[in-house]
């Protein structure tokens, strides 16, 4: 085991970005802690200059350089820890760390939402980067869920320059924008203040990654904490970790994102986070606990049914009468209406209307009620 040396792999050119810069930085911090020798390599190849290395680190946020990465490094028996990209995605045994990007993207909408921005949009998502596409899900997911009217055709990526003017071209259509980073976000401001689009009068803009540049701007700009140097440093202690562990499969660390309100959003604050939460999370559990019951209720009183009552509930569902029903099962009016009554009971309702609205979700294969038998 080169006990001494952290091999580092960067995928080609992500060396030239901010981020890179900022991880790289915390990299070397942990690694100076640890009086470890960072070596950055030039390709796979080079492992066969160290002896025993139990694993290395991958710089990178392309899903195609990840994975062809990680499947070379296997093949020489070494564990990967990614450095960039999210290590869920490729598998249980890559390890890495990773900035809380999901509930970040998913505060954000709940935030515009607080501020009464309803008509959003997302805007600087690049297809081959895995970060990125986390984001767009997330977007789509914490809007669907809060009811918004949104889209993949409201997810705005590509080029950055054509995605700016798409999606300035049907502003109209929003009243803010969740940008993937703060470059974009200081992008989309210098090109709608060109337009005349009034930020934030009319359209709320945040970014990502409080960059020194988006507190310059005018107005200032809206972001979020994510401290890459954090992850340089946290990278070597997992790498340091599962050099002395080779038992160990895999360690994931994920570092929290905080958001910072600036003048792109007026400078209205993050609603108490407990509070959201916690309401968030009472109507989720009233709602489960509601459709939970509805199940159960609606399985015992199914238990409880003979072959004639499977007949009656095969008749409602199809919407026929009482008297069709009644004709069709050889049986008096009357009884059909005494065990159409208990039907409702059992499911705690008292008409048809209200019957079908909490039977037909979860009952719609009614010719598997055809010859059922009582329950003995």
């Amino acid at each position: 085991m080169a006990k001494g040396v952290l091999c580092v792999l960067v995928e080609p050119g992500y060396d030239s970005s901010t981020w890179f810069t900022k991880s790289y930085a915390g990299l070397k911090a942990g690694a100076a802690k640890r009086d470890v020798t960072i070596e950055r390599l030039r390709g796979v190849a080079d492992l066969a200059r160290y002896q025993d290395v139990g694993s290395a680190i991958l710089m990178g946020a392309r899903t195609d350089w990840a994975r062809y990465m990680i499947t070379a490094l296997r093949k020489h028996g070494v564990k990967s820890v990614l450095l960039g990209a999210s290590p869920q995605d490729f598998g249980g045994d890559v390890s890495g760390v990773e900035l809380d990007r999901r509930s970040l993207v998913e505060r954000m909408v709940e935030y515009f939402c607080h501020c009464g921005r309803m008509r959003l949009a997302c805007l600087g998502n690049k297809p081959q980067d895995i970060n990125d596409e986390m984001r767009k899900l997330a977007f789509l997911r914490a809007a669907r869920r809060r009811g918004l009217s949104v889209t993949e055709s409201d997810v705005y990526g590509g080029n950055i320059v054509s995605a700016i003017d798409r999606l300035l071209d049907r502003v109209e259509l929003y009243d803010g924008v969740v940008c993937v980073n703060d470059q974009t976000a200081v992008l989309l401001l210098e090109a709608a203040a060109q337009r005349g689009v009034r930020v934030p009068e009319d359209l709320f803009v945040s970014g990502s990654g409080d960059c020194i540049i988006g507190a310059l701007t005018t107005p200032s700009l809206t972001t979020s904490t994510l401290d890459y140097f954090e992850m340089g440093v946290q990278s070597v202690s997992v790498w340091h970790y599962l050099e002395r562990n080779p038992g160990i499969d895999a360690v994931c660390v994920t570092i929290p994102c905080q958001i910072i309100c600036r003048g792109s959003t007026n400078f209205l604050p993050v609603p108490d986070a407990d509070a959201e939460l916690l309401t968030m999370s009472s109507a989720a559990e009233r709602r489960e606990d509601d459709a939970l019951r509805t199940l159960d209720r609606l399985e015992n009183c199914l238990l409880r049914c003979d072959a004639l009552d499977f007949g009656i509930l095969r008749g409602i569902l199809a919407g026929d009468s009482m008297e069709k029903i009644a004709a069709e099962l050889f049986v008096a009016q009357g009884t059909v209406s005494y065990r159409v009554k208990k039907l409702y009971r059992a499911m705690g309702v008292d008409n048809r209307r209200s019957f079908l609205s909490v039977v037909s979700p979860y009952v719609s294969n009614a010719q598997f009620l055809e010859g059922q038998m009582p329950v003995k």
